[in-house]
């Protein structure tokens, strides 16, 4: 039963992604057309293979990989050199050439580099240890989550990922439900 009704969800989000998509995808614009695919139905193809492809397999960047394969496809008729040029050269060559797509990048990467060197010298453990002194209760801990997550915000990425990374333990520990806090 839990299995057809989880059938019945993922084919009503298909459905719906599939009229909303299908909505911008006939919008007009002001481009030329640059394939006999554009503003016709199989626009829709790319997207409908990447949201598949992450609902079956749960992995997003294979999906997404696959789903910008299958756009660059369609774009440039089914030609390999044409695929290879618009997803690397106008895709991601394009992207990594400005600067400040580049900066985001550096900026998430040294975060990223922060908060594991963080892990790895011990500040969350020593967190912890701290916090299972002074949090005795579930709500201790979601209040503690809360004023750790304002108090450190610098980016939504880097509190996500240092929240999340920190009060796990604590939450854990006062048996706060994780799909309640989301990390």
């Amino acid at each position: 039963m839990k299995t057809l009704r989880k059938y019945r969800v993922m084919l009503t989000v298909f459905l719906l992604s599939f009229l909303f998509l299908g909505m911008t995808a006939l919008a007009e614009g002001t481009e030329a057309p640059a394939s006999p695919f554009h503003k016709t139905a199989w626009s829709l193809l790319p997207p409908i293979v990447a949201i598949a492809l992450a609902l079956l397999t749960k992995e997003v960047y294979t999906s997404l990989f696959a789903g910008i394969l299958v756009g660059g496809m369609l774009y440039s008729n089914f030609s390999f050199e044409g695929t290879f040029t618009h997803m690397m050269i106008k895709g991601i060559v394009a992207s990594l050439s400005d600067s400040y797509n580049v900066g985001i990048l550096v900026f998430l990467v040294i975060l990223g580099i922060l908060v594991i060197l963080m892990n790895k010298a011990g500040g969350s453990a020593a967190f912890g240890r701290w916090s299972a002194k002074h949090i005795k209760s579930r709500a201790g801990a979601q209040l503690a989550t809360i004023a750790l997550g304002a108090l450190i915000f610098i980016d939504d990425y880097f509190n996500c990922l240092t929240v999340g990374s920190v009060m796990r333990p604590v939450a854990d520990k006062s048996r706060v439900s994780r799909a309640k806090w989301h990390i």
